[in-house]
């Protein structure tokens, strides 16, 4: 008579990676029989692919601050719905990417492909594996960082040997998984994560609606236009023209939202400059307030810009996911897409580790491409409140916090404001930190980029947010048009596509010298701390911390100085525009002749008999002024033209005095003869 022994279980690992598990069947005999065949089955568990849910604990009550399982046992229709998931591979050199990235460099793609991406062998063997399974895998692409595919909870459970329950999170019940899957260790090899198994973990947006928006009666009151908003930022130069802002979201605005927005601010936008892309298939939700926000403010702060919205249907990560690897393998044939605005975000302790690590490959590749990812740090100030019936909003009961993927390095996380303007002259008259509101922290998940300020500035080595602010206190908020209706909006949600709007004018600006897009801010940014380039935020408080002269973690760096940071990130001809000449340890501009070598430095004050002299005395002298004052805006004048810097000679001399004029109020000298140029 034969008999079955239970199965041998040698776990080799720990919970922070995947764990080998060897499962050893072994055929039990009759007493005296001989030895037979046994059966090895060898997989690994990818326990960093899921976060535990809780259930009922303490004396009984269910734990408010953590998702909860309301029912073990699965319907037949639940067994069988469909779940879009995903297997993420493993990058090669990785780690060597990150850091260039973090130096701010640009990476080809033919090198990305060639030294980063995933092996394509790897990526076919998985795809080919889960066809084999059964599962519908969606189309091969040809640069893929995971490999997407559905199937059903029945399914799922029996090939990847994971337990699926009903689990319920800020009101929503999903059937998710609530054990880690594993694979085959042969399969598992190249894998990084199983992603897409816990639906009811996703980012939520960042909007805050305030009410009904009253009749614009103040100028330069809220809510605010965008040529007020404008005005308070300094942004005159460029309108984004030649550039392209990517906005992810899970649906589309009305155009007719758009198209009265634009009209009411006077803003030239037009319907040709916005592209939609359904990125995933299915019915999408009704416009709810974040995507119009997105697509209002980053056209109307960018007029020139054509705007790429990738409409996802929900926030579900792996859907998310999928329109990351949409968009690296659009840039080839859209090599304007420098910017990217992402408005939502999810606390870093709810998130799965695999996941994140998944969507750092994601940021670092476009970040790599020369992509600025720019995302909103979250509503919830120092504690944003998770649990099952918060909304995301400040709560001093809730943990120390931020929020992903504001936390991720190779993104530029943007923190709140309230923002209040003098009525006759729009100039700033007081901006603190949105109280209670501005997300900000540090992360237990990512290091601290090397661009960051160090231990000796910020204890701990953990990833600081926010790197930016912008206006988002709903109570000093901005115009936005709804199914028809002016309402009055705010959240860190304006704040990412804001400053992506601001980006795609410097990235004008670069691109007018030849100079490359800026990629990833940060290592470009920091370095420019309390320089003009930025207005620093000193007093305020997000609830545990609190604003100060320099970084903090309410509002980075600070809110821009749109026309004085281009002028400091727009040009990098030549030697380049980061020196320290005056040697007070902060980088300067400089403006350099590249035939005798002689360098003027921006933050030095500059006189006109200086630069006459570097530029072989053909610059005009300002009939009156102060002679050091005169630069910033002779600079705003002519920044756009992309031959500017003399070379010595008077053929790379090509500004003319009427286009220089109007900025000096008409003190410019005509020259006595010769060509208009100077």
């Amino acid at each position: 008579m034969q008999r079955f022994g239970r199965p041998l279980i040698s776990i080799l690992g720990s919970k922070s990676g995947p764990i080998i598990c060897a499962i050893v069947l072994i055929a039990g005999l009759e007493k005296g029989s001989p030895a037979r065949a046994q059966s090895v089955a060898t997989r690994t568990a990818f326990t960093d692919s899921i976060k535990e849910p809780a259930n009922v604990t303490v004396n009984g009550a269910v734990n408010k601050n953590a998702p909860t399982v309301v029912r073990s046992q699965l319907t037949d229709a639940e067994a069988q719905a469909t779940i879009d998931f995903s297997i993420a591979l493993k990058m090669r050199n990785f780690a060597e990417l990150q850091q260039r990235v973090g130096m701010g460099e640009i990476i080809p793609l033919e090198e990305m492909e060639g030294k980063y991406f995933p092996a394509s062998t790897d990526v076919e063997s998985v795809r080919q594996w889960l066809i084999a399974q059964g599962f519908e895998a969606l189309p091969a692409a040809r640069y893929e960082l995971s490999v997407f595919a559905r199937g059903t909870v029945a399914q799922l459970q029996r090939v990847f040997g994971v337990t699926f329950a009903r689990v319920q999170f800020r009101g929503e019940e999903h059937t998710s998984a609530v054990t880690a899957p594993s694979l085959p260790a042969d399969v598992a090899r190249p894998v990084l994560s199983i992603n897409g198994l816990q639906p009811h973990l996703h980012p939520f947006s960042h909007a805050v609606r305030k009410a009904a928006a009253p009749v614009k009666s103040v100028v330069n009151q809220p809510p605010y236009l965008v040529s007020e908003i404008a005005g308070a930022y300094d942004a005159s130069i460029g309108n984004g023209a030649g550039q392209k802002i990517g906005i992810v979201i899970d649906t589309f605005p009305k155009n007719s939202d758009l198209t009265t927005f634009w009209a009411g601010d006077g803003v030239p936008q037009s319907l040709s400059n916005i592209e939609k892309v359904q990125v995933v298939s299915g019915t999408l939700p009704a416009p709810e307030g974040e995507e119009t926000l997105d697509a209002s403010w980053s056209s109307g702060l960018a007029s020139g810009a054509k705007i790429r919205i990738y409409a996802t249907k929900d926030l579900f990560t792996n859907h998310l996911d999928q329109a990351y690897q949409f968009i690296i393998n659009e840039l080839g044939g859209r090599p304007s897409l420098h910017q990217l605005s992402m408005s939502f975000g999810l606390a870093e302790n709810l998130m799965d580790p695999g996941e994140m690590q998944t969507d750092a490959q994601f940021f670092a590749t476009l970040a790599a491409r020369g992509v600025t990812i720019f995302v909103s740090s979250g509503d919830g100030g120092s504690n944003p409140d998770f649990s099952p019936t918060g909304d995301g909003s400040y709560n001093p009961s809730q943990p120390l916090e931020v929020e992903h993927p504001a936390c991720d390095p190779s993104v530029t996380a943007v923190g709140g404001t309230s923002l209040s303007l003098n009525p006759p002259t729009g100039a700033v008259s007081s901006e603190t930190v949105w109280f209670e509101g501005s997300g900000g922290g540090q992360s237990k998940v990512f290091s601290r980029p090397t661009w960051q300020p160090g231990s000796g500035t910020i204890s701990g080595s953990g990833r600081l947010v926010p790197d930016v602010a912008f206006d988002a206190d709903p109570n000093t908020g901005v115009v936005l048009v709804l199914n028809g209706q002016a309402y009055q909006f705010g959240g860190t949600s304006l704040g990412a596509p804001a400053w992506a709007g601001l980006c795609a004018r410097i990235n004008q600006v670069r691109a007018s010298h030849g100079s490359t897009s800026l990629g990833l801010l940060g290592p470009h940014i920091y370095q420019f701390l309390q320089s003009s380039g930025f207005g620093d935020i000193t007093s305020g408080t997000n609830g545990a911390y609190n604003a100060g002269s320099g970084f903090d973690l309410c509002t980075g760096i600070g809110v821009p100085d749109l026309n004085r940071l281009s002028l400091l990130l727009g040009y990098t001809k030549g030697s380049g525009v980061a020196k320290d000449v005056n040697g007070d340890g902060t980088a300067d501009l400089v403006w350099e002749n590249t035939t005798t070598g002689q360098r003027v430095s921006q933050r030095s004050a500059i006189s006109w008999a200086t630069v006459n002299r570097i530029w072989c005395g053909k610059i005009p002298q300002p009939a009156s002024g102060p002679s050091g004052s005169w630069l910033t805006e002779f600079c705003k004048a002519l920044f756009l033209c992309p031959r500017w810097l003399p070379n010595g000679a008077s053929s790379g001399l090509v500004i003319s005095t009427a286009m220089v004029k109007p900025i000096w109020s008409g003190k410019t000298r005509q020259p006595g003869s010769g060509r208009s140029g100077f």
